[in-house]
């Protein structure tokens, strides 16, 4: 006997892959993007001159920002009633992309529009 399949499903896998996709997508074009405009060769040799403690430290810094700012989203999340708050490791990974987004795509605002969606 076959199985009934659920359009509904179907129409959510299809909505998952599409969106990953398009992530990869637009993540290879700005990486290909940068990569046209800068010798990778002079990119590695200016990499090197950083001190790894400074590069640590920054990177350190980063990641503080970045988990205040997953707890920023959570407790807005919380105040308008979202119900149930997702994790903090889970919406400080989004985070993550919501910070990648906003520095590449033009006009700052990919990764608002991207937490947006997300959010919805």
């Amino acid at each position: 006997m076959g199985r009934i399949s659920d359009p509904n499903r179907q129409r959510s896998v299809g909505k998952r892959i599409f969106w990953m996709l398009s992530r990869i997508a637009v993540t290879a074009g700005i990486f290909a993007y940068l990569l046209s405009h800068v010798s990778v060769t002079d990119l590695v040799s200016t990499v090197r001159t950083f001190p790894l403690g400074v590069v640590a430290g920054v990177t350190a810094l980063l990641f503080v920002v970045q988990g205040l700012v997953a707890l920023r989203w959570r407790g807005l999340m919380r105040s308008a009633g979202a119900s149930p708050v997702p994790p903090l490791a889970h919406v400080g990974r989004l985070s993550l992309i919501a910070m990648f987004y906003n520095r590449f795509l033009p006009g700052a605002v990919g990764g608002d529009i991207f937490r947006s969606l997300v959010t919805a």
